[in-house]
């Protein structure tokens, strides 16, 4: 099933992510981001992260 990945090596925690997704999908608490299952994989995250450290899978 397609989902996003988060690299945490990767991530900055910038909290882009959680402003760019327009599902309300993104929760950032301090250095812990988590997509639910609300995420419609719109990859408006994958596209704003600056440090490339979301991406599409397929498990």
């Amino acid at each position: 099933m397609p989902h996003i990945d988060i690299d945490p090596e990767k991530c900055g925690y910038c909290g882009g992510c959680v402003i760019v997704c327009h599902d309300d999908a993104i929760d950032l608490l301090e250095v812990t981001l988590t997509i639910s299952d609300a995420c419609t994989l719109c990859n408006a995250c994958i596209v704003f992260c600056p440090v490339g450290a979301l991406e599409m899978a397929d498990d």
